[in-house]
């Protein structure tokens, strides 16, 4: 199959070609539990480019060569013994950790806690290839009218803004003001996330004017531009909660 494969490091990104697009071997046949996605949509993480210049990450990473890509979704490609909630065609968004659901952090439902998960794109290949072996539970079956890719970045940036907002879902009142401050690629996220989520006022700060346009798109008529603008403000008006 065809895969994007980081083979060294290139601590300035400098280099014309980082990633080599190559053959390498498709991933083996599933084994109980898991199942081969066959990699639609994968989004490029800042992460990715910290990996490629060689940073300390403080977390073991695969040995190069390796494929990157911890942003994925796709569809269905072959099931493994025992999975019985996909079938071949189901279109599939990826959660990033890998994951058996044995120990107590997973029965509690929080698998990055977990000491021996592996993380497709980090410690095994990714997703910047044609073929992926996840396991069940791993992945998350979506509408088949879905667009895959503007689904594959939930699996980081947005589970990433999901899990700030989720410890303040039942905190946040009508009359409390939310500061977002970076309307980012989790920062656009996290907007959206508290406007279904919650009932609070948000007000959105950033100096790209692109970034504030989204923001307005979104419904955030309260803008600001630069963090003078926003010390005023909060000299002013004050804030409730602050999301960085």
């Amino acid at each position: 199959m065809k895969a994007a494969v980081l083979h060294n490091y290139d601590s300035g990104l400098r280099k014309k070609e980082l990633l080599v697009y190559e053959d390498i071997d498709s991933p083996q046949e599933p084994g109980r539990g898991e199942v081969i996605v066959k990699i639609k949509a994968a989004g490029v993480c800042r992460t990715d480019l910290h990996i490629i210049t060689g940073r300390d990450l403080g977390i073991p990473l695969a040995k190069l060569p390796f494929v990157l890509g911890h942003e994925n979704a796709g569809e269905v490609y072959s099931i493994g013994e025992g999975v019985n909630k996909f079938i071949k065609g189901d279109k599939v968004l990826c959660y990033p950790f890998l994951t058996s659901g044995i120990s107590t952090e997973e029965r509690y439902g929080i698998d990055s806690h977990t000491l021996n998960r592996k993380t497709p794109g980090i410690n095994v290949n990714g997703g910047f290839c044609e073929l992926t072996k996840f396991s069940e539970r791993s992945l998350i079956k979506v509408d088949q009218k879905a667009s895959l890719t503007e689904l594959a970045p939930l699996g980081d940036a947005g589970i990433t803004a999901y899990g700030a907002i989720r410890k303040l879902m039942g905190f946040i009142r009508p009359q409390d003001r939310v500061l977002v401050i970076g309307i980012g690629g989790v920062g656009h996220l996290g907007i959206q996330l508290l406007l279904r989520l919650t009932p609070g006022k948000i007000i959105a700060v950033d100096p790209r004017e692109e970034a504030r346009n989204l923001a307005n798109s979104l419904g955030i008529t309260e803008c600001y531009e630069s963090l003078d603008q926003l010390d005023h403000f909060k000299a002013v008006n004050g804030t409730d909660f602050e999301l960085y």
